[in-house]
Parts: C-alpha cells; sequence; structure tokens
C-alpha cells in the first residue's frame, strides 16, 4: 500500500519504515543473513570452536522448553513458508503482503518468546537456569563476547553523548548520527543506530523505575518528577552492555505495553517485507547459536534425535514448514564432524 504523493508521511509510518531499514542493515551486516548455509555454517562453526563442553543429560523439562521454541518459530515463519507464494497470481502476492502487514505486530512477541524459551533450555541444562526475561539477557550478555555476526556487538556508554559510546568490536570508531529513513547507509551504520537506539529505551524505561522508587528523593523530602543528571548516572552505571537480544526484547515489550501505532501504519509494501525478513533473520540466526551451543553439550546424536522427534510430530506439516530448521540443524551437524 504506496502512500500517496500528495499525504504527508505520519510519525508512525516514519518510525515503522527507520526500524524496517535498521532490521533490513543488521541482516546485511551478516552478509547474506537469514537462511544462507554458508553464513551459518560459519556462524556454527565459530560456536564449535570454542572449549570443548563437558557431556551433560538432556531433561524432559529442557526438552519441553526447546519443542516451545521451535513451535514458536513455525508460527512466526507460518506468512513466509506458504507453499508455491512464488508461483502464485498477483492477487495471492497482494494478499500475503496483507497478512504480512497485520502480523507485523505480533511477529516481534514471536520472535522473542522463541529465543527466550531456547535460552531457557539451555541455561537449564548446562545447570545455571534463567527463568526471567533479566536473566537471560544478562546471560546472553556473557555469550555474546564469542558469538557470530551481529550478536557478538554490544555497544556501552550514554546513548546522547556519542563521546562516551564505546562498541565491541570497535564496528564504528567514528559513529555519527543520520536518519535511519535514510537508504544506502553501511550495515555497521545500521547496527550501530539500532543498539544506540534500544539503549535509549532501555535507559527510558529505567527512568520510570528510578523515578518511582521512594528512595529517590530530594533534599526536601519530596520525590523527583524529572530525572535529575545524578539519576541518569546512577541509571547508566547499572545498564549492562546492550546487545542485538536486547533489541529484540525492547520491540517486543514496547509491542505489548506501549504502542502497536506504527505497526498499523502505511508504509509500503517493501517496508513491510524487509521488515519481516529482517525479525526473522534475527529469529534464524539466534536460534543457531544456542541450538550448537545446545548440541556440543548434549551431543549431536541427542541434538539431532530430538530434532527428528518433533519433525515427526508435525505430520505432512513437515514437508513444507521447517526450512530453516532442517538448514540449521544440517550446518549444527556440519560444524560438529569438524
Amino acid at each position: 500500500m504506496p502512500q500517496p504523493d500528495d499525504q504527508p508521511l505520519t510519525g508512525n509510518t516514519a518510525k515503522f519504515i527507520s526500524i524496517s531499514n535498521i532490521l533490513d542493515g543488521i541482516q546485511d551486516y551478516a552478509q547474506g543473513g537469514s537462511l544462507d548455509p554458508d553464513i551459518n555454517l560459519t556462524s556454527a562453526q565459530q560456536i564449535f570452536a570454542g572449549p570443548e563442553r563437558n557431556r551433560v543429560s538432556f531433561s524432559s523439562d529442557a526438552q519441553r522448553l526447546l519443542r516451545i521454541s521451535w513451535h514458536t518459530e513455525l508460527a512466526a515463519r507460518i506468512l513466509d513458508n506458504i507453499p508455491g507464494t512464488s508461483d502464485n497470481p498477483p492477487e495471492e502476492h497482494s494478499l500475503l503482503a496483507t497478512l504480512r502487514r497485520v502480523s507485523a505486530q505480533t511477529l516481534p512477541v514471536q520472535v522473542y518468546y522463541s529465543i527466550f524459551n531456547i535460552s531457557r533450555c539451555l541455561t537449564m541444562t548446562v545447570g545455571s537456569p534463567c527463568s526471567t526475561h533479566s536473566q537471560v539477557h544478562k546471560d546472553f550478555g556473557n555469550r555474546a563476547r564469542n558469538a557470530p555476526g551481529p550478536w557478538g556487538v554490544t555497544l556501552t556508554g550514554d546513548p546522547e553523548d556519542l563521546s562516551t559510546c564505546q562498541f565491541t568490536p570497535s564496528i564504528l570508531p567514528n559513529f555519527a548520527p543520520f536518519n535511519p529513513m535514510e537508504r544506502g547507509r553501511t550495515p555497521q551504520e545500521y547496527l550501530g543506530t539500532a543498539l544506540r537506539m534500544t539503549r535509549r529505551w532501555q535507559i527510558e524505561y529505567r527512568r520510570t523505575d528510578w523515578l518511582k522508587d521512594s528512595s529517590h528523593r530530594k533534599s526536601n523530602g519530596q520525590q523527583y518528577k524529572v530525572l535529575p543528571p545524578h539519576g541518569r548516572v546512577d541509571i547508566l552505571n547499572r545498564l549492562r552492555p546492550t546487545t542485538v537480544l536486547d533489541l529484540v526484547y525492547e520491540l517486543r515489550r514496547r509491542t505489548n505495553y506501549e504502542s502497536t501505532d506504527e505497526y498499523g501504519s502505511d508504509a509500503d509494501d517493501t517496508a513491510v517485507a524487509r521488515f519481516h525478513s529482517g525479525m526473522l533473520y534475527l529469529l534464524d540466526s539466534c536460534l543457531l547459536i544456542y541450538e550448537a551451543e545446545l548440541a556440543r553439550y548434549i551431543g549431536i546424536d541427542a541434538f539431532v534425535g530430538t530434532g527428528q522427534d518433533w519433525r515427526n510430530s508435525l505430520g505432512s506439516m513437515n514437508n513444507w514448514a521447517l526450512q530453516a530448521f532442517d538448514r540449521r540443524i544440517a550446518v549444527i551437524c556440519q560444524a560438529a564432524a569438524g
């Protein structure tokens, strides 16, 4: 649904296009992105190159969380796995674009919870279970230092003071802000903007909690109504490095609890397609990280067997709906074989 030339660009449309461009740039940062066998294999090989893992058992509770993760991924991918889409007549392509537009606001929720549950599965399996969002995010922050692609990039510092911002690794030594509605920027710039935007959201969310905290009072005993400079410093000092998983979480949180107006915007179909592709890239690439690490702990045979049992439980659906799942299993097996 292209925007008419004589209709001014609304704030919600601008916001959606910006997020769409950022997600597209993050996918480009991986030099191929979602479902690219070579990129996925490189990522899996990077994980298997780490220190040897002691073999552990795979409990029924952990297996349940893994199945929940995979089922949630399936729900997120359903529109992009309709058989014969590329051969359908134009009116059916138009219907698919409309369905993507309608489902855009639920996609961040599905993507996040698929990742959230596989993280719970892995951490339970290795004996350090994470059951809350903050625990999962902190655990991933520790994993990020060895994670492939954009998942291995973090940001510290005050996003409003670029002189304090530091990317690890140093993907943008001379980062300059730009309007993310622009196309044609480098993948590093979009990834850097994504992390900076996320860190802003994290600070804003914590701002509300800081102001509500009864221990934070003025010298006259009154509570603050506006965040004072020392309050912002306090928040920043407590804020761990921001990761791409924080971006996924913030998109989910804002969709659930703040606003979905941008998802009802009149951004054109290409922006909606970029949004879907970018979100599914984040899902595919992050699941691979957790799946490869899980396979290292429980053994490749146990991991593949669990995946095959789940696949078989889907019946005829498994003939067309599990392309991403099958690619990940294949590259994990290849990486495990050396």
